[in-house]
């Protein structure tokens, strides 16, 4: 009962603390996978002309109540350990490890047939970490096998060679400073980057390529643009109150005496800005053609040639918006498929 109380009597003073709704965003991109590229990797293979909208309304509502459900049954059993051992339930234990190793385990010893149990809840927590790994591994390999061709028929071989490279880096968690790394990745990469990754993402839709292109692409794949609701999310909301909670929480950061465990943190929570420099970097010296103004500008427009991948979804997105017809060189068979289609 005391578990069940302290989980859903919210504390409203809590509000006011911008480290909450920095959290709270870290929960739900961690929660649902977004901009952590596994969604969009995983939709690639979808049909053209799949309802990706009424998808994503039923995966972020099945998800939220899952983790109601969940959060119902874990303050249950914090809270029988709070009565146990005649403490607060928020002194039992913060999360993390604490949480799914100590409290947990703990709380089932002491139900009948523990050891059933106990079975049940760490392979629950083998195949949560199990699945997560598929689809991160089919993100990194298919993000590289998209940035070179040539390697899809060595897919096998890709992945191995992902797999034997994680292995080698989840050995460093093993070690004496395990802990440190694992709450470094945790905090600095699952939680500080992915808020940056998902402002990032907003910023680069909505502003660069430009939310009435996006809204015109939905339309070719479902036959109804997006409502202002949604475009207020994608160019004010969202981004904004990212923006504001990360800018604000980094403003009020204060150091611990550990410098550089902070410093470290620091770094990996930046990761994607560097990454964007650099990139942005690279693609004006290398890649962006013309003098250094124009470069510039290249590299803040959508490329002209951006659109469905097949031919036949080309030609269906020009009949919808002639605007969008494409200079292109017809191959023999591609001029076959297109008189065949227009026949």
């Amino acid at each position: 009962e005391d578990g069940i109380y302290f989980y859903v009597v919210p504390v409203w003073s809590e509000l006011a603390n911008i480290s909450v709704w920095k959290d709270a965003a870290g929960q739900i991109f961690f929660s649902l996978s977004a901009a952590w590229g596994g969604i969009i990797t995983l939709s690639s293979y979808n049909k053209f002309h799949n309802k990706v909208l009424r998808d994503s309304l039923i995966v972020p509502i099945v998800n939220c109540l899952t983790s109601v459900f969940a959060g119902f049954v874990i303050f249950s059993i914090l809270g029988y350990m709070a009565n146990k051992l005649g403490v607060a339930v928020k002194d039992v234990a913060s999360g993390g490890f604490g949480l799914a190793f100590i409290a947990y385990p703990e709380a089932i010893s002491e139900l009948p047939g523990s050891q059933v149990w106990a079975f049940l809840f760490f392979f629950m927590l083998f195949t949560l970490g199990l699945d997560s790994e598929f689809a991160i591994l089919e993100m990194v390999q298919t993000t590289i096998t998209d940035e070179f061709p040539n390697l899809r028929p060595y897919k096998a071989l890709v992945c191995l060679c992902l797999c034997s490279f994680m292995f080698c880096c989840g050995l460093l968690t093993v070690c004496d400073a395990g802990l440190y790394i694992v709450d470094l990745v945790d905090v600095g990469i699952g939680t500080n980057a992915i808020v940056i990754c998902g402002i990032l993402e907003c910023i680069s839709i909505s502003w660069i390529y430009g939310v009435g292109r996006f809204r015109k692409d939905i339309y070719v794949m479902i036959g109804s643009k997006p409502n202002y609701y949604w475009v207020a999310c994608w160019v004010v909301f969202s981004p904004a109150i990212l923006m504001a909670s990360f800018v604000y929480y980094y403003a009020t950061y204060t150091l611990s005496d550990d410098i550089i465990y902070e410093v470290f943190l620091l770094i990996l929570s930046l990761c994607p800005i560097w990454s964007c420099i650099i990139y942005f970097l690279i693609h004006i010296s290398c890649i962006a053609k013309g003098n250094i103004s124009s470069r510039f500008i290249q590299s803040f427009k959508p490329d002209e040639k951006w659109g469905p991948a097949l031919l036949k979804f080309q030609l269906e997105e020009e009949k919808i918006f002639p605007e969008r017809a494409r200079n292109r060189e017809f191959t023999h068979i591609e001029n076959l498929e297109n008189s065949v289609k227009m026949t």
